[in-house]
C-alpha cells in the first residue's frame, strides 16, 4: 500500500526548517506481525539547494503485536511511567 501526498507548502527560507509528523493505522491483522513497514519522504524546491543530501528521509517499523489478545503491554507516550506501567 502506498499513500501519497503532493502539495504546495509555504516557501522556506535560508536556514529554516519544518517537520512533520504523519501517524497511521494498520489492520488488526496477527499476520502483519514481523513485517516491515517501510516510509520515505522526499521535498523538491525550484530554488537552488546547496546539500541535496538532505532532501529525503527514511525510516522503517517492524510491527509487533500479540497473539494472545489478552497479552497488553501499554506504554506513555513519554515512556516516563513505563516501570508503573508493568507491575
Amino acid at each position: 500500500m502506498a499513500i501519497r501526498s503532493h502539495g504546495t507548502k509555504p516557501s522556506l527560507d535560508l536556514f529554516q526548517e519544518r517537520e512533520y509528523r504523519i501517524r497511521l493505522q494498520i489492520p488488526a491483522d496477527v499476520g502483519l506481525i514481523g513485517t516491515d513497514l517501510l516510509a520515505n519522504a522526499t521535498v523538491s524546491t525550484a530554488n537552488t539547494d546547496g546539500d541535496l543530501a538532505n532532501n529525503t528521509a527514511n525510516t522503517s517499523i517492524n510491527v509487533t503485536g500479540s497473539y494472545d489478545p489478552n497479552d497488553k503491554i501499554a506504554s506513555t507516550s513519554t515512556r516516563a511511567a513505563s516501570p508503573l506501567l508493568h507491575q
